[in-house]
């Protein structure tokens, strides 16, 4: 009888000290936060190889907000310049050409900026523990962002507004940015709409397999 008593007790401890070993295990794990699955935006390419990530996108909207009537002021800056340059120039007063060249760089400027609006596209490439993102090829400032995705803890999209107004109203942007592990946050895409920058943020995270947890400022925090 005796031996069954102490079977039932070292039953009974077994059975406290499995339930306490599981207690502590689900305590310890903490569920990663659930978020809906965005789909890949429409003029948006990817190409994912092994350890190699390539998004190739358009520009967004806010991007290209006044394209059109920049293009018709473009043309008709640089109609004028150009017919005041033939006219000095079939008049022999060749010195007033260097006052136009003022007018003339500015009118390559607009076309520049014009021609970027329609076919720029912009790059996020993860290779070799390496992250860059660009915009090319007709882009002054590239504003190419480089650094290691080792470095990266966490992934968030935020939104702010831009320099441009429409009916008055000043038009909302958003941007994917990386913090790092020295807590600095670097932006790797900016001036886009939020299914761009979600879908990003999603590709990339899962990429590099980054768990994803709520920060300051995070539009789905």
């Amino acid at each position: 009888m005796n031996s069954n008593l102490e079977s039932g007790g070292l039953f009974k401890n077994l059975e406290e000290e499995t339930l306490e070993l599981g207690n502590d295990i689900f305590a310890q794990y903490k569920p990663r936060r659930q978020r809906p699955e965005f789909f890949m935006p429409k003029g948006t390419e990817v190409l994912k190889v092994f350890d190699f990530l390539e998004i190739d996108m358009r520009p967004s909207s806010a991007e290209q907000t006044g394209k059109w009537p920049l293009l018709f002021f473009t043309i008709l800056w640089n109609s004028l310049v150009i017919g005041f340059m033939l006219l000095i120039i079939s008049s022999g007063v060749l010195p007033m050409l260097l006052f136009l060249l003022i007018f003339a760089f500015v009118g390559l400027f607009m076309a520049w900026q014009t021609i970027g609006m329609f076919f720029n596209r912009r790059k996020v490439v993860i290779n070799n523990d390496v992250l860059t993102s660009e915009t090319k090829p007709f882009k002054l400032v590239s504003g190419r962002q480089e650094f290691k995705t080792s470095e990266v803890e966490q992934l968030y999209v935020s939104k702010y507004f831009t320099g441009t107004t429409i009916n008055e109203k000043r038009l909302m942007a958003y941007s994917l940015s990386a913090i790092l592990r020295d807590k600095r946050s670097v932006r790797i895409i900016s001036n886009s709409n939020l299914e761009t920058a979600l879908y990003l943020e999603q590709e990339i995270g899962r990429f590099l397999d980054i768990e994803d947890k709520p920060v300051n400022g995070d539009i789905l925090k």
